[in-house]
This record gives structure tokens, C-alpha cells and sequence, in this order.
């Protein structure tokens, strides 16, 4: 069973291929490049983003793309908008035990706010923003937090996702719903495929109604009364302060 659920942002949480599509190409005007359509984005589009901006104009050092990238970006952050059923995902994931993480190229600050925006922050675990290679940031991630590698789960929306929950012997789901092509995701044999958020939610309920777990716990109570028509009712805080019999579990 999933105890560990770790996520993307941009395209897995974050449904804003509109706006990283236009600070995208507002980046490349600044150093030269021509502009590019949605399907041509989704189609070329990889990470670490050197492979994508690399071959629109040359000499620019990737960290002064970045810069340009993000400051473009803060700016639009405000109209990010989240997948529908995001927030149910993240709920359900939490009274359910699973520690929840989100792992993104996106610096942590900008994350942070977009997340506490959205009153999801206090969710998670833990943040890991600025992740350019995440074939890097996701061993650390691990490592750092303890979590089991059989029953983590790195959920993201390009390849270079699926290939970095595979190089770190996790399992990978590939969000067939984001940024990228559904046909290079499909191709990159991720362990599970969603089409939707919902699609994910559905896993984390078959496999919390099929783990092996005691579903009914037998308790014992007793009626106390001293034959003169009074009876012995306890309050306790398992019961929210209300009355009860006196009891508990068997043993």
C-alpha cells in the first residue's frame, strides 16, 4: 500500500501549461528565440530545460534562463489554477496516513506561496522546489525523509519524471493529463497512468479497501446501577466529552 505520495506541480497539481506556455515564450524573446505553439511545447519540452532552450538560441548561460523564466512567472502566479480534485487528492491522502510531497523544478519560495494560497501548504510535509534535475533531488528527498522506496509513489507529467522515480526504485505515474505528449509518457512505461486527479484518488481508495486491516474492533461495556433506579454513565474525550457506559477494548 502507498505510504508515500510525492507530486509535481506544474502540470500535475498545477494546471498552468497557459501560463508557463507564455512566460515560456516571453523568455525567449528576451534572449532571441522565436515563439512556439502549445502543441509544439508539449512535443519538445524536457528536463532539464537546457535540452528545450538549448537548440532556440545559443550562449546564454541556463541559469540567466531560469532567472528570466521565473521572474516572468512570479508575476502570473497569482492565476495559477489547481487540477479539479486536487484538494479532495490531498485531503483524502491525509486522513489516510500517506505523507505527502511536492518535488518541482519551480523555486520553493514560489511553491510555498502558491500552495499556502490555496490553504494546501499545511498538508505536506514537505516542499522541494528549485529540483532542475530531479534524478538528483529525488534520492536526497528520500533519503532525508526515510521513506520506504516499495511504497513511495513520485507521481509527475513528463518522461523525465517517470525516469526518475524508476532510477530510484520507486514507483511512477505519469499524469497522461499535463504538459506532455500522452504518447512519449505512454511510451516511457510508467508503473501507472492517470488520466485525471480522480484517476489517482481511485488508486488510493482500491488500495486502502484491499489492504489487509482489522476493520471491526470488538469492545466490551457494562450497565452498572445500585438497584435503586440509578445507573453509572462515564464521559470521556474518545466520545468528544458526551456520556457513555464504562468499557473498552477487550483485552
Amino acid at each position: 500500500m502507498i505510504q508515500a505520495l510525492i507530486l509535481d506541480w506544474a502540470g500535475t497539481l498545477a494546471d498552468d501549461v497557459a501560463l508557463t506556455l507564455e512566460a515560456t515564450n516571453r523568455t525567449l524573446a528576451t534572449f532571441g528565440g522565436a515563439p512556439v505553439d502549445l502543441p509544439t511545447y508539449r512535443r519538445d519540452f524536457k528536463i532539464p530545460v537546457s535540452g528545450f532552450y538549448g537548440s532556440r538560441f545559443k550562449g546564454v548561460p541556463i541559469e540567466d534562463v531560469d532567472a528570466a523564466f521565473f521572474k516572468i512567472y512570479e508575476r502570473l502566479l497569482d492565476d495559477v489554477r489547481l487540477f479539479d480534485g486536487v484538494e479532495a487528492l490531498l485531503h483524502s491522502a491525509k486522513l489516510r496516513g500517506v505523507r505527502l510531497f511536492v518535488l518541482s523544478t519551480v523555486p520553493t519560495r514560489l511553491l510555498r506561496r502558491a500552495l499556502h494560497a490555496k490553504g494546501l501548504e499545511r498538508l505536506l510535509e514537505d516542499v522541494v522546489g528549485g529540483a532542475f534535475d530531479k534524478k538528483a533531488a529525488l534520492p536526497k528527498l528520500l533519503l532525508d525523509r526515510g521513506l520506504p522506496r516499495d511504497a513511495t509513489l513520485f507521481v509527475g507529467d513528463t518522461v523525465h519524471d517517470v525516469e526518475t522515480a524508476k532510477a530510484s526504485n520507486i514507483r511512477s505515474g505519469a499524469a497522461l493529463y499535463g504538459y506532455s505528449s500522452r504518447e512519449a509518457l505512454v511510451a516511457a512505461a510508467p508503473d501507472d497512468a492517470f488520466e485525471s486527479i480522480a484517476d489517482l484518488l481511485r488508486l488510493f481508495e482500491r488500495e486502502w479497501l484491499s489492504a489487509e486491516r482489522v476493520l471491526v474492533l470488538p469492545t466490551v461495556g457494562g450497565l452498572l446501577t445500585d438497584g435503586r433506579g440509578r445507573f453509572l454513565f462515564v464521559r470521556t474525550r474518545k466520545w468528544s466529552n458526551t456520556w457513555g457506559l464504562p468499557g473498552g477494548k477487550i483485552d
